[in-house]
C-alpha cells in the first residue's frame, strides 16, 4: 500500500513533496562513523530502509553509554524546516502510543556533505504496520480492530493532544510495533519535514489536501482525527482507493463524494466500523466526531452515523473551461486550478451573475460584486489576481487561502516562506501575497474568529511590516526568521553549519573563515536578519552603521555586531574570525588623523588579533577617550594650517612693500598733523593772554 500511495503523489506534479537530496551511496562513503551529543554512534554504511520515511532516513546506531540498548537514528532532510517546537517536547519524555525519542541534535552528515538533524528513537521490534502481513479475514474481524488498533491508538492521541501537539503524520507506514510479537502499537516520528508535508492525499482533509505539501500547517486535533479515521479503514481493509489517480483526481472526488464515501467506496464494512469511520471522515469539522465522542463509542455507546451535508446545487449551472459546476465548492476548485480563466470570468461578472439567478444567493453575489467593484476601480496592474483570491474565499470560506501557484493554510506561511527560501526557489510570489493583504480578506470570510486566525492575523502583518522595509537585519530575510523558529541561517558563508541557535553562529563563522575569502565579509542580509530575530539584545546602532556609505563606519557596524554576540555568548575566543575581521580594518585605521596614533593601531592590531577576541578589538578601535583626542587634535591643526595659509597668501600677494611704504607715510602725517595741531593749540593760548 505504501507504494500505491507514493504512485499517486509521484503523479500529482505540482502538489506533491519534492524528494530528499540525494546522497551517495554507502559504498561510496569515507565508512567514518557519525558521533551525535558524544554518545551515539551513527554507521553511514548501515541503512534501516524499513524504518525510513520520505524525509527522514534510518541507520544503525549504537549508545556509547549502553551498548545493550536497541535504538535507531533518523538523519532528517536538511533541505527542510524541522519541527522544532516539537522536538523540544518529545525529547527524553515517553507518551504513550508514540514512538519514544531518546534524544536528538545537530551533527555533520558525510552522504549531505553539511550538518542536519538528527533524531535517535528507540527502535520499533515488530516493524511497521504498513508491512503487515495479510491475515485470514475470520482472524482480523471488527473486534480485533477495536482492541488491538483503535483503542491504544485513541489512547495515545487522546495524551499527545493533551501535550498541545498536533501528530500530522497519521498513516499505517509511520505506525510501528514496538515489540517483535506485534501487540503494541505506536504513532511514528512527526518532526522530520513540515507538518503534513509527507502525508499522501489520502488522509488529508479536503482542504489540506487542496495545500502545497510546505502550506498544511499545523492543524488542528481534527485533522490527526481524520487522517486516524483513514488509517483506521486502511489497516483493516488494506485497499488503497486512490490508486492510479493524481492529487488533483482525490481531492476533486472527494469534494464530489464526499469522504466517507469515497475512501470506503464499495467495501463491506461491519457496522461498528461504519459508524466510526462516518463519524472521523465527516468533511465538516464541526461535525466530525472529537475525542469524547470516540470515548464514547469505544465505551459501547452507539450512535446515530452521520449523514453527509449535501452543499445547495444550482438551478441552473455555469459553464467554465468547457465544464458544467452546480456547487460553489466545485466552482471555486475549477478556477483556483485554471487561474487565468477564471480571472476572465469574474471581471465579467458572470460568478455573481450565477450566484444571484442560479444558487439565488444574494449574500455572496453581493460580496463578489463588491469586491469586483472595489478591486478593479484600483490602476493596480494585478488588481485582476487580488480580486480573484478573494472571490474563491466567497465561494468556498473552508477552503485555503488561494493565490496564483500559492495553496496555503495561514498557519503554515512560515513553512512555506522557509521551504521557499531553504531550496532557493522564488519566495516573491509569497512576498507579493503579504504585501497585498490576502490574508486580511480571508479572515472577512471567515464564518467564526477564533485565537488561532488572531495569531496568523498577527503574525501576518508583522511579516509584511518587515517586508516593507529594506534596512540591515529587516526586509524579506527577517520575515523567515522571525515565523520559523526551525529554519537555521541561511547565509550562503553557512548554511552548511546549520546555524539554529544564536550561540551556534560565531561558531560556525569560525569554522568557515580560515577558508573564506579574506577581501570578503562575515557579514549578509541573512546573518544580519538571523542575529536580529535570534538575539535578545538590542544591536540597532550598530546594525544601522552597517549600511553606511562611509566604508569605515559599515565595518565597525559589522565588528560591533558581532562583537556584541561573543560579548553575550561567547565562545571566548574565535581565532580566524578576529582575523577575518582584522584584515579589514584598514578604513577604520586610516580613519584617524594623527599618523603616530594610526602607525600605534596598525601594531596593535595584529596583538589583538592573536587572542582571538572581537570585543577586544572593537574597543581598541572605538576608544572614544582616543577619538575625541584625534578629532580635537585635528581640529587645532586645521586652525594652525589655515593661519599658515593665510600669511603664506598674504606674502605671496605682493603686498608687503606698498603696506610698509603706507605706514611709513601714515607716520610721517601723524607727525606733521601733530605739530600743526600744537602750534594752533599755542596760538590761541597766547591771544587768550593778550585779551
Amino acid at each position: 500500500m505504501a507504494e500505491e500511495q507514493q504512485q499517486v503523489t509521484e503523479e500529482a506534479g505540482g502538489d506533491s513533496p519534492p524528494a530528499p537530496p540525494q546522497a551517495s551511496s554507502p559504498s561510496s562513503s569515507s565508512g567514518a562513523k557519525v558521533l551525535l551529543k558524544n554518545r551515539f554512534e551513527l554507521d553511514p554504511a548501515k541503512p534501516l530502509a524499513h524504518l525510513s520515511q520520505p524525509n527522514g532516513q534510518a541507520y544503525a546506531v549504537i549508545d556509547k553509554r549502553d551498548k545493550e540498548s536497541k535504538l535507531f537514528a533518523m538523519v532528517c532532510n536538511p533541505e527542510l524546516p524541522q519541527r522544532l517546537r516539537v522536538l523540544h517536547m518529545l525529547k527524553g519524555g515517553k507518551a504513550p502510543a508514540l514512538l519514544p525519542m531518546v534524544e536528538w541534535g545537530v551533527a555533520y552528515w558525510p552522504m549531505f556533505k553539511r550538518k542536519t538533524v538528527i533524531v535517535i528513537y528507540e527502535l520499533p521490534l515488530g516493524g511497521k504496520v504498513s508491512e503487515l502481513g495479510g491475515r485470514a479475514k475470520e482472524s482480523f474481524n471488527e473486534q480485533d480492530m477495536i482492541r488491538n488498533y483503535i483503542t491504544p491508538l485513541f489512547e495515545g492521541l487522546k495524551e499527545i493532544n493533551a501535550r498541545g501537539i498536533t501528530l500530522r503524520s497519521i498513516r499505517p507506514d509511520n505506525m510501528y510495533f514496538m515489540d517483535a510479537e506485534k501487540t503494541k502499537i505506536v504513532f511514528g516520528e512527526c518532526v522530520s519535514s513540515p507538518p503534513a508535508y509527507d502525508q499522501p492525499v489520502l488522509y488529508e482533509t479536503i482542504e489540506s489536501g487542496m495545500c502545497l505539501p510546505e502550506g498544511r500547517g499545523e492543524g488542528t486535533l481534527m485533522h490527526d482525527i481524520y487522517s486516524l479515521g483513514v488509517s483506521i479503514f486502511s489497516i483493516y481493509a488494506k485497499k488503497d482507493p486512490t490508486k492510479g489517480k493524481t492529487v488533483d483526481q482525490v481531492v476533486d472526488a472527494k469534494i464530489e463524494q464526499g469522504s466517507y464515501a469515497f475512501v470506503v467506496q464499495d467495501y463491506r464494512l461491519p457496522l461498528p466500523l461504519v459508524e466510526i469511520l462516518r463519524g472521523l471522515l465527516c468533511d465538516d469539522d464541526d461535525e466530525r466526531w472529537d475525542l469524547e465522542a470516540i470515548e464514547l463509542w469505544l465505551g459501547g455507546r452507539r450512535l446515530s452515523p452521520l449523514q453527509p451535508k449535501a452543499e445547495p446545487k444550482s438551478k441552473r449551472n455555469i459553464i467554465f473551461c468547457e465544464e458544467e459546476y452546480s456547487t460553489c465548492r466545485q466552482l471555486s476548485r475549477a478556477m483556483s486550478v485554471h487561474w487565468r480563466e477564471a480571472i476572465e470570468l469574474v471581471t465579467e461578472g458572470k460568478v455573481d451573475i450565477w450566484l444571484r439567478r442560479g444558487l439565488e444567493d444574494k449574500e455572496k453575489a453581493d460580496a463578489v460584486e463588491l469586491a469586483r467593484k472595489i478591486t478593479l476601480s484600483t490602476a493596480d496592474p494585478k488588481a485582476g489576481d487580488t480580486l480573484l483570491a478573494k472571490v474563491l474565499m466567497v465561494l468556498d470560506n473552508r477552503a485555503p487561502i488561494r493565490y496564483k501557484e500559492l495553496v496555503l493554510m495561514p498557519d503554515s506561511i512560515g513553512s512555506v516562506l522557509a521551504v521557499h527560501t531553504i531550496k532557493k526557489g522564488d519566495p516573491r510570489l509569497v512576498a507579493e501575497l503579504l504585501l497585498r493583504e490576502i490574508f486580511k480578506s480571508w479572515v472577512d470570510t471567515r464564518i467564526k474568529y477564533s485565537s488561532e486566525i488572531s495569531q496568523s492575523d498577527t503574525e501576518f502583518r508583522d511579516m509584511r511590516n518587515y517586508m516593507r522595509q529594506t534596512l540591515m537585519g529587516l526586509g524579506l530575510e527577517r520575515a523567515i526568521y522571525e515565523s520559523n523558529e526551525a529554519v537555521p541561517c541561511q547565509s550562503p558563508l553557512i548554511v552548511s553549519e546549520y546555524v539554529l541557535e544564536i550561540t551556534e553562529l560565531l561558531p560556525a563563522l569560525e569554522a568557515v573563515a580560515s577558508t573564506a575569502d579574506p577581501k570578503s565579509w562575515p557579514f549578509d542580509r541573512h546573518i544580519a536578519a538571523f542575529i536580529a530575530c535570534r538575539f535578545k539584545t538590542n544591536v540597532d546602532d550598530h546594525m544601522n552603521a552597517v549600511g553606511d556609505p562611509g566604508p569605515s563606519k559599515a565595518v565597525m557596524g559589522v565588528l560591533g555586531t558581532l562583537a556584541m554576540v561573543q560579548w553575550r555568548h561567547g565562545p571566548e575566543a574565535v581565532f580566524d574570525l578576529t582575523a577575518w575581521l582584522g584584515a579589514s580594518m584598514g578604513p577604520v585605521v586610516g580613519s584617524y588623523h594623527n599618523r603616530e596614533k594610526r602607525r600605534e593601531l596598525e601594531k596593535e592590531i595584529p596583538r589583538v588579533v592573536r587572542k582571538g577576541s572581537l570585543v577586544e578589538l572593537y574597543n581598541l578601535l572605538n576608544n572614544e577617550q582616543e577619538r575625541y583626542q584625534d578629532m580635537t587634535g585635528f581640529n587645532e591643526a586645521k586652525a594652525e594650517y589655515k593661519a599658515a595659509q593665510d600669511e603664506l597668501d598674504y606674502l605671496e600677494s605682493g603686498r608687503v612693500g606698498r603696506d610698509e611704504q603706507a605706514e611709513e607715510l601714515g607716520h610721517q602725517t601723524a607727525s606733521v598733523t601733530s605739530a600743526t595741531l600744537a602750534l594752533v593749540v599755542l596760538v590761541i593760548m597766547i591771544v587768550t593772554r593778550i585779551w
